[in-house]
């Protein structure tokens, strides 16, 4: 007896491999507000220099009441590449970045453009001998990679999300599958637009504090090379039932 497998029987086959590999979503969220977030502040924007450090709310953009005139405080936000284990050898399909803002300071028709850039680095916490590091990789002066965009303007508070570009996502599945310890979110100086004549004069905006309030959402899928097996293995299965039924 001749028997054939049918299209329905290989498609029944595949989605049940399919089913079993399905897409892995994890959110991780910065672990704490001393080492996990913190602000750099410089005095022009895209510096690599850091005149000071700050704590606790986030402020991003001019912050000219600081003691320096003008000076932009650009916070950087800390994420421990180990808490990214559970993807290593997946391939990651997206990932958003949540972040909250508590307040803002802008007046009516005013607009901020934040450039939001990804890096990694050997440091584990941004302290006062290595800001320089920080201010480096999340001005202009290293490596880095761009998120996208993020928009503040007037009365806008809580929740806000901003997918990764494609470069984005290529830097983080290289990032979870490298050996740097650190992976850093980082919210740039304000590019401004509308009701001001000039980029130090927009007020700041005050991020929520972490924890909770800066995560990064992942979705991961299995390497198409991880699939290869199971699907093999049900393929010879089919091919050994045909032949029992042949004979």
């Amino acid at each position: 007896m001749r028997v054939f497998v049918g299209a329905g029987v290989l498609a029944a086959v595949l989605t049940g491999l399919v089913a079993s590999n399905s897409a892995r979503a994890i959110a991780i969220s910065v672990p704490d507000v001393v080492g996990g977030a913190q602000n750099l502040r410089v005095i022009s924007p895209g510096s690599a220099t850091a005149e000071s450090i700050g704590y606790g709310n986030h402020g991003v953009g001019p912050a000219g009441d600081w003691g320096l005139d003008p000076s932009w405080d650009r916070p950087i936000i800390q994420f421990p590449l180990s808490a990214f284990s559970s993807l290593s050898g997946l391939t990651i399909v997206s990932a958003t970045l949540h972040y909250s803002v508590a307040s803002d300071f802008a007046e009516a028709g005013e607009t901020g453009v934040s450039e939001v850039r990804l890096f990694k680095t050997y440091e584990t916490e941004l302290n006062f001998a290595n800001r320089d590091v920080f201010a480096g990789l999340s001005g202009d002066g290293g490596a880095h990679t761009i998120v996208g965009s993020a928009t503040f303007t007037d009365g806008m508070t809580g929740p806000q999300s901003l997918s990764f570009s494609p470069e984005a996502l290529t830097a983080l599945q290289g990032a979870i599958n490298g050996f740097a310890p650190t992976l850093v979110v980082s919210f740039r100086e304000f590019a401004t637009t509308g009701g001001i004549g000039r980029v130090d004069s927009l007020d700041e905006f005050v991020l929520g504090i972490p924890p909770g309030n800066v995560s990064i959402e992942v979705t991961a899928v299995p390497e198409p090379a991880t699939m290869a097996l199971p699907l093999c293995c049900a393929l010879i299965g089919l091919l050994g039932r045909h032949r029992h039924h042949h004979n």
